[in-house]
């Protein structure tokens, strides 16, 4: 027998495993997902009761929440102010570290627009960077390489009048230095694996910490706290308000797509996860049970957006209008359409802030 023949059979081995698994996904998966969710339509307080399960359901599959021991509370937040020398400026800036559980905060830039009258409380959005993205850049505080996509959206919002809280996330910052020998998220998601956790639900958890901290604050209007993000910040932004109901209006901008497709199907449109590093991507059973349509159905009937590029080379926008149309399909049979919105602009993997933008002033304030 030759090497090539044992090549040969090797390949033939994997072919027909991954051909098998494809199988289950397309055939089993769609079934398993319309068993799996009982939904009842007959108006919003009964909706919100049936897809309540779901939500538990998806914390889990995520990788589950710190358990309360772990968790730490009534820790008050440490504060730093951040000096504004430029005059430009019409927000002031604080770095604040919010205890998230034992040994962990979430950092994050607050803005706050001056002048806010005494008394008066102001709607508040949670911006999210993405993928090589920092809250001193999503903040328009620091000129980093790379984060040009962000278009400072979170000074924006605080020029447009809002309380904003920028937090950060895990990307790859220290497998690009060369610090870790795998992108960042993937080494934090073994550890996590390790102890019978997986990361990305307890990095939603640290979010939360946001909304809890922005609810205290006497300048925000605690029942008008929204988010928004792009890409890895548009993944943050769809599964937090999925998983916490007090986030009252959402943005998800160059994330939410045809889950299946994004994970599993190579396309000349858009990169699957399947064909990359991104091993946190991947849950067991994730398919079996939500698509991107069925994690906004847990967001409504709060409002939602959509926003993404036709030439954005991450999410190819057919497959994303798609997917929005199923899910705006919630809302509809609420009679609710008009707090879905679809977000189209003619960029690439950019914020873009027009509709999506008069969405957040429609819903928060």
């Amino acid at each position: 027998m030759t090497p090539d023949e044992a090549h040969k059979h090797y390949e033939e081995q994997f072919r027909q495993m991954e051909a098998y698994f494809q199988r289950l996904i397309e055939q089993r998966a769609p079934a398993a997902r319309a068993a799996a969710w009982r939904r009842d339509y007959s108006g919003v307080d009964a909706y919100r009761r049936s897809v309540a399960p779901m939500r538990e359901r998806f914390i889990e599959l995520m990788g589950g929440w710190p358990p309360t021991e772990e968790r730490v509370t009534g820790v008050p937040p440490r504060i730093e102010p951040v000096e504004m020398t430029d005059r430009q400026y019409h927000f002031t800036a604080k770095r604040v570290w919010l205890p998230a559980w034992k040994g962990v905060d979430t950092y994050g830039i607050l803005l706050e627009p001056r002048g806010i009258p005494t008394g008066e409380r102001r709607p508040a959005v949670i911006a999210q960077h993405g993928y090589g993205g920092f809250p001193e850049a999503t903040c328009g505080l620091a000129e980093i390489s790379g984060t040009d996509y962000l278009r400072v959206f979170g000074r924006t919002l605080a020029e447009r009048g809002y309380v904003v809280f920028a937090p950060l996330v895990m990307h790859s910052d220290l497998n690009r230095l060369k610090k870790l020998p795998v992108i960042d998220r993937t080494w934090l998601d073994r550890l996590a694996m390790m102890v019978g956790c997986q990361f990305q639900a307890w990095e939603l958890f640290k979010i939360t910490r946001v909304v809890d901290f922005l609810q205290t604050l006497p300048n925000v209007r605690a029942d008008r706290v929204g988010i928004m993000g792009i890409s890895q910040g548009g993944l943050t932004a769809l599964l937090t308000a999925a998983m916490d109901e007090r986030i009252a209006a959402c943005v998800s901008s160059g994330y939410f797509n045809n889950r299946t497709h994004k994970m599993v199907k190579p396309s000349p449109h858009y990169t699957a996860y399947i064909g990359t590093t991104e091993a946190d991507k991947f849950f067991r059973g994730h398919l079996l049970a939500f698509e991107d349509a069925d994690v906004a159905s847990l967001i409504c009937p709060r409002p939602f957006c959509v926003e993404v590029g036709r030439k954005d080379p991450v999410t190819w926008w057919p497959d994303v209008q798609g997917e929005f149309e199923r899910a705006r399909a919630h809302w509809a049979k609420l009679g609710l359409a008009e707090r879905t919105t679809w977000a189209l602009h003619e960029q690439e993997h950019v914020v873009d802030g027009v509709e999506s933008f008069r969405f957040l002033d429609r819903w928060l304030k």
